[in-house]
């Protein structure tokens, strides 16, 4: 159960991440949140479906993905790609969400003192 909710919430940020990217008032922090939650949600949901369907693991090569040796060569062939998105996805998109951040109050603040 903790692992499902662990999946959910790291599923889920960037997801929120991408649909509040619209209410920005700066371009660059627009452009941060869409681009970065779209493609930190992908990529975590990959990982998050192949640790469901296949046995194995990331960093070992999976032995069978729903019964199926084809999808089982294709995600041990994704899998450098996906590890290396899901360890990104965990140090930049914070750095990401905090800079955007920065840049939307400085231009918020900006705004409201003129």
């Amino acid at each position: 159960m903790q692992k499902e909710i662990l999946a959910a919430f790291l599923i889920l940020v960037p997801t929120v991440a991408f649909f509040l990217g619209g209410m920005a008032h700066n371009k660059w922090s627009y452009w941060l949140l869409r681009i970065g939650g779209l493609t930190f949600a992908l990529v975590l949901a990959l990982s998050v479906l192949t640790d469901n369907i296949c046995l194995g693991s990331l960093t070992e090569g999976f032995a069978s993905c729903a019964n199926s040796t084809m999808l089982a060569q294709i995600m041990t062939q994704l899998s450098p790609v996906i590890l290396l998105g899901v360890v990104g996805a965990l140090t930049v998109g914070p750095l990401l969400l905090l800079t955007a951040l920065g840049l939307e109050l400085y231009t918020r603040y900006k705004a409201d003192a003129a």
